[in-house]
């Protein structure tokens, strides 16, 4: 049971209701997972926070091997399991090497980047 209860479209006030929508096209075909299950409870919020993830994602100048590899880096520093394991296997498949991936899971030093 999740300590923060999930919020449906139903439970939205009728003003804040095209910011859910929006949000709830934005993530098509992803799970509302983590932080986003929480952001839906306050749908403008969620929906400004979708557009800088989509700017981040797919407009920004880092390559997607970077950005998983910051992901990462920054997940570990924070201890945050969640974003490790969304990550981990997304930083292989953008090209981060094995023995990189496995030295910021263990905290050791990186070396040959």
């Amino acid at each position: 049971m999740a300590r923060i209860p999930l919020v449906t479209r139903e439970q939205i006030a009728e003003k804040e209701r095209p910011a859910y929508d929006g949000f709830m096209q934005s993530r098509a075909g992803r799970p509302n997972i983590g932080p986003y299950s929480l952001l839906l409870h306050m749908p403008e919020m969620a929906q400004r926070l979708e557009a800088l993830r989509i700017y981040l994602r797919a407009e920004a100048s880092l390559s997607p091997k970077l950005q998983e590899l910051v992901m990462i880096s920054v997940a570990r520093e924070m201890s945050c399991a969640f974003i490790w394991h969304a990550h981990a296997a997304a930083a292989r498949k953008a090209g981060v090497r094995d023995d990189i991936v496995d030295n910021i899971r263990e905290g050791r030093p990186l070396a040959n980047l």
